[in-house]
C-alpha cells in the first residue's frame, strides 16, 4: 500500500481521536437533583422524610443539622443511597433528641465526592429552652433542673437562698436536646431557692424552688 495512503489515514485516525476528546464532545455524568425533603415533628422527636430515584452514581445522603438554618452545619447522620434505578425509594431519619428549633438539608454524595445540597426544612418547637423545670426528692436531697438545648456547650448553675446566698454553682458540658442537671441541696434544705443557669448562647434561664420543712 503506498506510503501516501498509510499516512492519510493515520492522519484520519489522530483528527478523529482529537474530535471525540474535546471537552464539548464528552459525556459528563448527568447533574444530581436535589432532593426535596420534608421535616415534622412526632411526638418528642422530628422525622426527615424524601423520595429519590435510585441512582448507582450516589454512594450516600448525608443529613445535616442547623440551629438557625444559616452557616453552621454539622453532620447528623449519613443514609446510604439505593441503586435501583427503577423505582423511586423513600428515605426516613428521626431525630431523637431535637432543639426547639432545628433546621434540617439532605445532601447527595457521589461516589467521585461532588455533593448536591437540597432546600433548607425546619421544625419549631416551643421555646421550652427558656423555660427551667425543677424537682426536689426529699429523701436523697437532690434537686433535679430539666431544659431543652438548642445547642449542646457549657453551662453554669447557681443556687441562691432566699436571703440571696450563693449556696451551689456548678460548670458542666451539655449535649444538644433534652438536658438534666442534678445538684444536692441536703436534706434539711427547707426554704426557697433560686436556680438560674447560664446557657451556652449566654442566654439565662431561671426559677425557684419551694422545699417544705
Amino acid at each position: 500500500m503506498p506510503r501516501g495512503i498509510n499516512l492519510a489515514r493515520a492522519c484520519f485516525v489522530v483528527a478523529l481521536l482529537v474530535f471525540l476528546f474535546l471537552p464539548e464532545n464528552l459525556t459528563a455524568a448527568d447533574p444530581v437533583q436535589p432532593v426535596e425533603p420534608v421535616a415534622e415533628a412526632e411526638g418528642t422527636g422530628n422525622v426527615l422524610t424524601w423520595i429519590a430515584v435510585g441512582d448507582t452514581s450516589l454512594a450516600v445522603f448525608r443529613i445535616e443539622w442547623s440551629p438557625d438554618g444559616m452557616g453552621r452545619w454539622s453532620a447528623f447522620g449519613t443514609v446510604a443511597a439505593s441503586a435501583d434505578t427503577l423505582h423511586d425509594v423513600q428515605y426516613r431519619v428521626q431525630d431523637k433528641n431535637p432543639s426547639t428549633s432545628s433546621y434540617y438539608r439532605v445532601v447527595a454524595v457521589r461516589h467521585d465526592g461532588s455533593e448536591t445540597p437540597s432546600h433548607v426544612v425546619s421544625v419549631i418547637r416551643e421555646d421550652t429552652a427558656r423555660t427551667l423545670r425543677v424537682s426536689y426528692d426529699r429523701e436523697s436531697g437532690v434537686a433535679r433542673l430539666e431544659l431543652d438545648l438548642e445547642t449542646g456547650g457549657s453551662l453554669r448553675l447557681t443556687v441562691r437562698n432566699d436571703s440571696g446566698q450563693t449556696v451551689r454553682t456548678r460548670s458542666l458540658i451539655a449535649v444538644r436536646g433534652r438536658s438534666a442537671i442534678d445538684t444536692s441541696l441536703g436534706q434539711e434544705a427547707a426554704g426557697t431557692y433560686h436556680f438560674e443557669v447560664v446557657l451556652p448562647d449566654e442566654r439565662v434561664v431561671s426559677t425557684d424552688l419551694t422545699v417544705e420543712p
